[in-house]
């Protein structure tokens, strides 16, 4: 190569052609055609660069650990995945010491002292420390049987490599490898909470689960904080203060034993709107009502249920917004006394809030009477205000004619086919005098959303 720079010469070298790091440089002046002498050759060593013949560079190896005949105890066990070939786990460990500096633990799973699985080490500088307790997740290939009882053991490793050596084993804790299959969930509202109860079915299995976790997810089936709860006892409950009527909202649970927890089942579906009472009509042993639609996900009917003193809450499933429920021959809601009506959305293993309470109207009003006015042309009605029911009010049928037995008589309503008046308004009498007939306003002007037997079919007027 050529250079003008009188004092120094700087050059590369092509890797892919020149394999050597050692090199033998000769030096020769030139000026215009004139050419001086040659120097020595002397050599150059230690170039720097990457070339096929030059030796891959090797990290240096951390100093290996010292390992323990012990390992540490482990204090929680949480699966956090399961497949048919791999299974990963969460492990709570209590906290090393800081003098300690940096310490291997490998997960190793046992069945009657066997050795099944072994995890690659894991440092424990990466885990989150929660309450003096260390967390570390593993993931630990193998095939495991759904028949047998494993045990997960910590154990301390020399380092980061899979040829680390391994010291003994601490105290493990059994795995619980079932999901649950099966959860019965109740949900409903209160002080603008909404509450959601999930009884959870063990997984069939060699585990002997105490109880349950539960959590709830958001449409994207993706965990909301703060829900997850859980203990001894299947039956769980927890709660969503910022929930949303009608939103998608699912329940995963798994089964647990103290610390020890297994593989999350489900989703399942939540409902959370809470329908409304339409229309309640009593009639001897028949108690019909309707109500609104709910369009919550999971919804395959409605749950009509009515409460009466001295009998069982009596229940009807419907896939409509309609139903209606009987009473045995004989036996009339007057009678029983039913007390309150509600109606809620229903699912697989799944029910939504229930609907406000409804006092039905079970009885006909009493002592009715009907008055006509001096000159014959003004008919007052009364009657005995119904009892157990809030914010009462009337329709009343005014008919012409005589009726006689129900069903007979030669009767047509004043206004036309179920014209119906509401208390404390006046209806027009055709007749002599064209008069005026008056309803309501002799023993009550209570009102109240709801049908009653004719009045004229027990007073005549």
């Amino acid at each position: 190569m050529n250079t003008s720079d009188p004092d120094s010469v700087t050059f590369t070298v092509n890797g892919d052609l020149l394999g050597d790091p050692n090199y033998t440089v000769t030096l020769t002046p030139i000026s215009g055609v004139a050419t001086g002498p040659t120097t020595k050759p002397f050599e150059v060593t230690d170039v720097q660069g990457q070339h096929p013949k030059k030796p891959p560079v090797t990290p240096q190896k951390p100093p290996a650990r010292p390992v323990t005949a012990v390992g540490p105890e482990v204090t929680g066990l949480r699966v956090t995945g399961l497949t048919a070939e791999q299974l990963a786990v969460t492990v709570a460990t209590p906290q090393v010491s800081d003098r300690e500096g940096l310490v291997y633990y490998v997960a190793i799973v046992t069945w009657r002292q066997f050795q099944i699985a072994v995890s690659k080490p894991v440092d424990t500088v990466t885990g989150l420390t929660r309450s003096d307790q260390r967390h570390l997740d593993f993931t630990l290939d193998g095939r495991f049987d759904g028949s047998r009882n494993y045990t997960l053991s910590l154990a301390t490793a020399s380092g980061p490599g899979e040829d680390a050596t391994i010291g003994g084993l601490g105290v493990g804790m059994e795995l619980l490898l079932g999901a649950p299959d099966q959860v019965a969930i109740e949900s409903w509202w209160a002080d603008q909470q909404l509450h959601v109860s999930a009884r959870v079915t063990p997984p069939a299995g060699p585990w002997l689960a105490t109880g349950a976790i539960i959590r709830l997810n958001d449409g994207t089936d993706t965990p909301i904080p703060g829900t997850e709860t859980g203990g001894v006892g299947f039956a769980q409950t927890t709660t969503l203060a910022d929930a949303v009527a009608g939103a998608a909202y699912t329940v995963s649970a798994a089964s647990a034993r103290g610390s020890d927890i297994g593989p999350v089942g489900g989703p399942w579906p939540v409902l959370s709107t809470q329908p409304s009472l339409q229309r309640v009509t009593v009639e001897a042993n028949r108690l019909s009502a309707t109500w609104g639609t709910v369009s919550d996900s999971g919804v395959t009917g409605y749950r009509l249920t009515v409460a009466a003193d001295g009998i069982a809450p009596i229940q009807g499933l419907f896939r409509g917004t309609s139903g209606t429920l009987l009473l045995p021959a004989g036996v009339s809601w007057g009678e029983t006394g039913a007390t309150a009506v509600v109606v809620r959305a229903v699912g697989t293993m799944t029910a939504g809030p229930s609907s406000p309470r409804v006092t039905p109207i079970t009885r006909v009003p009493g002592q009715r009477t009907a008055t006509w006015s001096a000159g014959g042309t003004v008919c007052t009605l009364g009657w005995e205000a119904v009892t157990g029911a809030a914010d009462v009010r009337y329709a009343v049928d005014i008919l012409q004619g005589d009726l006689g037995p129900p069903g007979h008589g030669d009767h047509h309503p004043l206004q036309g086919p179920g014209r119906r008046v509401e208390c404390g308004r006046r209806l027009p009498l055709p007749g002599p005098g064209d008069g005026w007939a008056e309803c309501g306003l002799g023993r009550t002007l209570e009102r109240v959303d709801a049908d009653l037997d004719r009045c004229s079919r027990r007073t005549g007027g």
